[in-house]
């Protein structure tokens, strides 16, 4: 059933879950988190959680009451790779930013490095080697920083955002799987229970707008990676601009690997970018035997051909 109600900008169709959550907001803005853990209001949405988060960002607009939220859904188990045995839990948040949620491109980069039948697992093997370092770039829920310290723990990851819930809820997804957690402000890595422990990568979460810093401040990288990991982080012509702060995110031999839909504003210019600045760039479809062997592999149904992503792999010339 739903019942239409007059509001602002115009009549508009409001189902008993939502009608539920604007009495409670009209009550209390601050009271969000109460109106949805109404056992009426999980009912009526199916008993899916994770979906309400989804549900309450469209009515958030309509509303203009609500605040953003953190997370009350369960933890999502993603297998990214069956052979590896690596499995990260995501926890997804209702945010403005498109952090929030995991995309196609994450999934499809995280088993990539992470498929013993890869060619990515060269580059992971290599940073194994060297108890090396890795870098995530616009992280969002973490799911390919997680899975590179899945599955190689004997490194040190780096997962950053600019958005504040976006880190908070990286936080919790570090120690959620497992990791041992070290804060910028603390470097602090014991963890709750005394020693690390060897299956437990040594996680940092970090404040990183690489967009403003491949702008302006490219100097201001003073410790370089070994591994630089990114899905779906160029999307916009100012995102090009990164490719002139790769020659100092990475170490002599290191890798940058950047995952993309194809077709994504700014890409072109990002590769003309990264060869300008002494950067080798190669290009890899992620089709073919890449994305079915991603598909055999993992659990996910969001890898498809009408959506095809690319790999493009950065190096020192």
């Amino acid at each position: 059933m739903t019942t239409l109600v007059s509001d602002k900008v115009g009549c508009v169709s409001l189902s008993p879950a939502e009608l539920i959550i604007r009495s409670r907001a009209s009550e209390s803005r601050c009271d969000v988190a109460s109106a949805l853990a109404d056992l009426r209001l999980a009912a009526s949405l199916g008993g899916v959680p994770r979906r309400i988060q989804w549900h309450i960002c469209a009515l958030e607009a309509r509303l203009n009451a609500l605040a953003v939220l953190p997370s009350l859904a369960a933890p999502r188990h993603n297998i990214v790779d069956v052979c590896a045995e690596v499995t990260v839990s995501l926890r997804e948040i209702c945010t403005s930013t498109t952090g929030g949620r995991p995309w196609p491109a994450s999934l499809a980069l995280a088993h990539w490095l992470t498929s013993p039948r890869g060619r990515g697992a060269e580059h992971l093997s290599k940073c194994k080697e060297v108890d090396g370092t890795i870098l995530e770039l616009g992280s969002g829920l973490g799911l390919v920083g997680l899975a590179a310290a899945t599955a190689a723990p004997n490194c040190t990851v780096t997962l950053t955002d600019r958005e504040p819930e976006i880190l908070d809820n990286l936080c919790d997804e570090v120690e959620l799987n497992g990791h041992t957690l070290v804060l910028p402000e603390t470097q602090d890595v014991a963890t709750p229970h005394g020693e690390r422990p060897s299956d437990s990568a040594k996680v940092h979460v970090a404040p990183l707008d690489y967009v403003s810093l491949s702008r302006t401040h490219p100097e201001k990288v003073t410790t370089p990676f070994d591994l630089v990991v990114g899905a779906d982080i160029i999307f916009e012509q100012e995102h090009a601009a990164l490719g002139n702060v790769f020659p100092s995110l990475l170490r002599p031999g290191g890798v940058g690997v950047v995952c993309a839909q194809n077709g994504r504003l700014g890409l072109h210019s990002f590769v003309e970018n990264c060869r300008g600045s002494g950067m080798v760039v190669e290009l890899v479809p992620f089709t073919g035997d890449l994305l079915e062997l991603a598909r055999e592999e993992s659990d996910t149904d969001d890898l498809c051909e009408s959506r095809e992503h690319s790999l493009y792999i950065v190096r020192h010339s």
